[in-house]
């Protein structure tokens, strides 16, 4: 009985080791990867070029800095590493219980970025430097606290003590060969919320729609490049986009900006026939989403609720849901649109939808209702509540028709942290109906890999556009 306990004690202390090592290298490797992981997924650098050649007054200066300094409070809550709950086809179930808490409490702490729009790429780079020492100290914390509370008898994170341990089915052999699937599992969630971090400043997010076509893969609504289909929801489809902040606060111009998909985005494409980072796909992705989604887990991954999360990650796995190879890396917000209005073209001034209505109801057959609204939750959670396009847009273009009982625009100044841009002052109420002509199509994804994508349509395109849609009324 000795020896049982002796090994199973050197067992989990392997474990813990094995787990600091695989951290260890998996951040240190990230962080030198760091000036290309921006290169490639990041439209900071795109961004910085197209501010150099535009004129800026003083008032769209100021702004946009305080929009991309509230843009690292978003890389703060997108940068959260998550159980990664496969491990346990490797090690055990009862061995990833004894890991999770690491990954639960491990989030980048980022510095407040400096003030100038002219230099994203930078601060971005200082940002996800300063995450990642912030991620090693406190995993090393977090073994360590982990390791002494088992040691010392007391429960740890899970509430496990060393009695549940030694009680528990599973035995903790010492395993010479754990190293490299915890290295490759902790690689894999680095680089994720990484990544997700990175896409959170340029307004990632996902729009939800039903299909409509027979098959997902059928749906010709979006650019097949940003669609995304999954068995396991085979009446459903989903399109990957961004909406940067590129085209802010211009002068008479905030109906403007460009959707496209998040940089890089297509290097998790499946079925390009080349191999994606560390095997993600674009399905782990929108799955990882879902899952944070379904279980509202966003105010749960910022405030590190490992609770809240593994009690969800553990509910859903009971259910025999597809978690993905990511549970929770990735945690692009989702517009839920039945109706599929807010499926746009990209880098195109046509066919352009912004995602204004989020909800299981449509928009524009009375269907909508309070209760089901989830659009306040998606301006927050994607930055767009600080967004004049986005307002200006939807109000114009979508014609769509605020409910004023509804006080959006203080549900959203409750929501800002101190240096926030203020809730611009035309985003007063949901919107209870769009009116919109939805045209649909792809647009132009080919500029997915161009430096100098378009920004958006020039003073004569408004123009036209407006001519138009004053003769269209006194038609």
């Amino acid at each position: 009985m000795a020896y049982f306990v002796f090994e199973q004690i050197s067992g989990i202390d392997h474990l813990f080791k094995s787990q600091r090592e695989a951290m260890r290298e998996g951040a240190m490797y990230i962080d030198g990867q760091i000036p290309d992981l921006i290169r490639t997924y990041s439209a900071s650098p795109r961004i910085e070029r197209q501010l150099q050649e535009k004129l800026m007054d003083r008032r769209r200066y100021e702004k946009l800095a305080m929009a991309i300094v509230s843009g690292a409070g978003l890389m703060a809550g997108g940068v959260m590493a998550l159980p990664v709950f496969g491990i346990a086809a490797t090690t055990g179930v009862a061995m990833t219980n004894l890991l999770t808490a690491s990954y639960v409490s491990v989030i980048g702490s980022f510095n407040a970025v400096r003030p100038d729009p002219r230099q994203i790429s930078s601060n971005l780079q200082e940002n996800l430097h300063s995450s990642l020492n912030e991620f090693r100290h406190a995993m090393i914390s977090n073994e360590t606290y982990g390791m002494q509370s088992i040691m010392g008898h007391r429960p740890n994170t899970p509430g496990q003590d060393l009695v549940d341990v030694l009680a528990g089915e599973y035995f903790f052999r010492r395993d010479e060969n754990i190293q490299q699937p915890l290295q490759e599992s902790f690689l894999s969630t680095i680089l994720s919320t990484t990544l997700n971090g990175i896409w959170a400043q340029e307004r990632s997010y996902i729009v939800q729609a039903n299909v409509q076509t027979g098959y997902c893969e059928w749906d010709t609504r979006g650019p097949q490049e940003n669609r995304v289909c999954l068995p396991e929801h085979p009446n459903s489809v989903y399109y990957m986009y961004a909406l940067d902040v590129s085209r802010e606060y211009d002068h008479r111009q905030n109906d403007m900006a460009l959707i496209h998909g998040p940089t890089g985005y297509r290097n998790f494409d499946a079925t390009s026939g080349r191999p994606t980072p560390h095997g993600i796909t674009k399905e782990d992705i929108v799955r990882s989403a879902i899952f944070v989604h379904e279980n509202k887990l966003q105010d749960a991954i910022r405030n590190r609720d490992y609770h809240t999360i593994s009690e969800a990650a553990k509910r859903d796995l009971a259910m025999g849901k597809n978690l993905g190879k990511v549970p929770g890396g990735f945690s692009l917000p989702i517009c839920l649109n039945p109706g599929g209005e807010a499926i746009s073209s990209v880098w195109d001034k046509k066919a352009r939808n912004f995602p204004c209505m989020c909800g299981n109801f449509g928009w524009n057959d009375g269907t909508w209702n309070y209760q089901a609204d989830e659009t306040t939750n998606f301006l927050v959670h994607t930055g767009l509540m600080f967004s004049e396009d986005w307002e200006r847009f939807c109000h114009r273009n979508g014609e769509c028709k605020g409910v004023e009982w509804t006080d959006l625009h203080s549900q959203l100044d409750q929501k800002r942290e101190p240096d926030d841009p203020p809730i611009p002052k035309h985003t007063k109420y949901l919107f209870g109906r769009c009116e919109q002509d939805t045209e649909h199509g792809a647009g132009k994804p080919w500029y997915d890999f161009s430096r100098n994508p378009p920004l958006g349509r020039s003073v004569r395109d408004t123009f036209v556009a407006l001519t138009k849609k004053i003769f269209r009324r006194h038609e």
